[in-house]
């Protein structure tokens, strides 16, 4: 039990050279593996999945835009288990901001916003609008020098 009070049970099967992995928490997240001598393969309920060969990972999260690789290495002293793994991350926009960003709604990043189009002021739009378009490079200042193109269209 975690300091959340989640359950976990994990358990292994490992025949010769070969093992397969499973862990699941109350909290409704999971892991599943398998490993066949120095190769191995992992995915999660994140949406992470891992590939092993050797010391040497990768891994890659496509639902929150994330990928990595690197070294790992693993030292067992009696009943004691030790996991370091040394590598690069990167992390762009999740598949939500992008469908976000492209698909309706469009937020004004590829045009003109919504609201600019219906002749609406900056000081009329929320606090959240406004820090949402100012993300996305529009400013008062151009939001105003827009807006009597805005209203002829």
């Amino acid at each position: 039990m975690d300091t959340k009070g989640n359950v976990s049970v994990s358990e292994t099967l490992s025949l010769g050279i070969a093992a397969l992995e499973r862990s699941a928490s109350s909290d409704g997240s999971f892991k599943h593996g398998a490993t066949i001598g120095g190769v191995g393969t992992s995915f999660d309920s994140s949406g992470k999945a891992e590939v092993s060969v050797g010391a040497g990972y990768a891994y890659a999260n496509p639902t929150k835009g994330q990928f990595g690789a690197g070294v790992g290495f693993e030292q067992g002293i009696g009943d004691a288990k030790f996991k370091a793994k040394v590598g690069i991350s990167i992390s762009t926009i999740s598949k939500e901001a992008a469908n976000h960003a492209l698909v309706g709604g469009n937020p004004g990043v590829f045009g003109a916003p919504a609201e600019l189009n219906a002749g609406k002021r900056w000081n009329q739009l929320s606090e959240a609008a406004q820090n949402m378009h100012h993300r996305n490079g529009w400013t008062e200042q151009e939001w105003t020098s827009k807006l009597p193109q805005a209203r002829v269209a």
